[in-house]
């Protein structure tokens, strides 16, 4: 080549700009090839519907597969280091396929074991700490795929009045159940509890004895052989067995932070307190949210007896309700909502007389959000990060801006922003814009629950309720993915 011919100057940093730009078209080319080429490989193996069926733990932890939930991972979660100090994003290509391959040698051949955890202490919004345990990566994806294949297949089996960790439902929906029983089913009477530390206090015996309680045993997994079925689900729970117990081979207490014990948490509770509350007494309405529980009733006596005899259930499985830790008896009386508001879930429920149920932000909700504000004056973009804050939290509280509140909802917004010199983040009309979107979206959830709740259930035959697929379903597409849309997180 001649010397006329080589860039200079501005000419050659454009030169330089194209050839970086089609470097880019490549890796993104390429990146597309893979995707798909992934995406063959698992569609020309067994297809599974993992709402249905155990699949064997070869399927499941394929590599190919393994690899679309470590890329998942690292969009939507698993951003912390575990205590080998990695973050996921960090990994190249290569290190996450490696990973990849050293897990599904170690699932496979029976040989893996959790590490120890990483502690990280989180505040709480009423003072105090959580104490969240980050495993290593390879810890975090093995929980991640027993989660989600667990996740799909017992959600069906899980009481209609539970709502946290669970596909396509939220803190929205158990608002909604909530105004239903008392506004339609005139249960006024209350108690709110939870669990003394509910995730340290947990015994892993019963998550395990639960498990086929809750659809996973056998004959939930998808081969014709007996006897596979019988080593498939032996392999499924000595794996989900060593996740719980940890690297300290535990009996009580599982992990907040890990990806597996949210629906731990879920068939803990269903087996042990749901399906419970409905045999003590069926007029009573149980409504859980993770370790939160409301019990509702139209009866105050029948309210209280209830309260005792689920307390007594409760303290027999090792576990306290925080209500039970004073001596003075005054806190098992059932409280009636039209007196007392019930506080859940970042509102307050009233019910004024002759009106339907009410809900209003607390004071605390309204110190979070100036709180939280002050912290966008240390970003690059204060504006921004205020708009978008405020965007967040407008949107999550939706059942709060009926009609007749929203006005002293947003001249409250607006004069938190005017005091933080923030007023550029969000204008009066766009304020009033997202708060009308957000109450239509939870008038639209609170419909959609009523019309459920009106409508009558049909009966199935008993053939129907018991009987378990127990072969291969035939592929109609492509298989299920593991992949759910992200639920609605715990917001506490």
């Amino acid at each position: 080549m001649s010397h006329d011919a080589i860039p200079s100057g501005g000419r050659f940093r454009e030169s330089q700009k194209h050839l970086d730009r089609e470097a880019l078209k490549h890796i993104r080319r390429q990146r597309q090839r893979n995707k798909k080429i992934r995406e063959q490989v698992i569609s020309n193996g067994p297809s599974y519907d993992i709402s249905e069926v155990l699949p064997p733990l070869e399927w499941a932890f394929d590599v190919e597969r393994l690899k679309n939930i470590f890329d998942d991972m690292i969009q939507y979660k698993g951003q912390a280091a575990g205590p080998d100090r990695i973050r996921m994003p960090e990994l190249t290509q290569a290190d996450r396929y490696s990973i990849c391959r050293m897990v599904n040698r170690l699932v496979l051949n029976g040989t893996y074991r959790p590490s120890e955890q990483r502690q990280v202490k989180i505040p709480k919004s009423n003072g105090g700490f959580r104490t969240l345990n980050i495993g290593n990566v390879a810890d975090r994806m093995v929980a991640t795929v027993i989660s989600k294949i667990l996740t799909a297949l017992v959600d069906k089996h899980f009481v209609s009045t539970s709502y946290a960790y669970r596909p396509n439902r939220g803190v929205y929906d158990l608002l909604a159940r909530l105004s239903y029983a008392v506004a339609h089913e005139h249960k006024t009477f209350y108690f709110r509890e939870d669990f003394q530390n509910a995730f340290d206090n947990v015994p892993i015996d019963l998550i395990l004895e639960g498990l086929q309680v809750a659809g996973v045993d056998p004959s939930s997994v998808a081969v014709e052989s007996a006897e596979q079925r019988e080593q498939i689900f032996g392999q499924w729970r000595a794996l989900i067995e060593n996740v719980l117990r940890g690297a300290a081979g535990k009996s009580v207490g599982i992990s907040q932070g890990c990806p597996l014990s949210p629906v731990a948490m879920n068939i803990f509770a269903h087996v042990n307190h749901d399906q419970v509350c409905k045999d003590i007494e069926p007029g009573v309405t149980a409504v859980r949210y993770s370790d939160d529980m409301f019990y509702l009733c139209a009866s105050e006596s029948m309210l209280a007896d209830f309260r005792q005899q689920i307390g007594a259930h409760i303290s027999q499985l090792g576990l306290t309700f925080k209500g039970d830790r004073h001596s003075d008896n005054t806190n098992l009386r059932p409280l009636n909502i039209y007196d007392t508001p019930l506080e859940t879930m970042g509102f307050v429920m009233s019910m004024p007389h002759d009106s339907n149920p009410r809900f209003d932000i607390p004071e605390s909700g309204y110190l979070n959000l100036i709180e939280r504000l002050k912290e966008t004056h240390g970003s690059s973009d204060p504006i921004s990060s205020g708009s978008l804050l405020l965007t967040g939290w407008i949107n999550s509280y939706g059942p709060a801006f009926s009609p007749c509140c929203k006005d002293v909802v947003k001249e409250r917004i607006l004069s938190s922003l005017n005091e933080l010199k923030l007023n550029d983040s969000m204008s009066p009309e766009r304020c009033l814009k997202l708060m009308q979107d957000s109450y239509s979206k939870w008038k639209q959830k609170q419909e959609e629950i009523f019309t459920t709740l009106r409508t009558p259930t049909v009966p199935q035959s008993p053939q129907e309720t018991t009987t378990r697929v127990t072969t291969l379903p035939i592929a109609t597409s492509a298989p299920q993915s593991l992949n759910f849309d992200d639920d609605d997180s715990c917001p506490f």
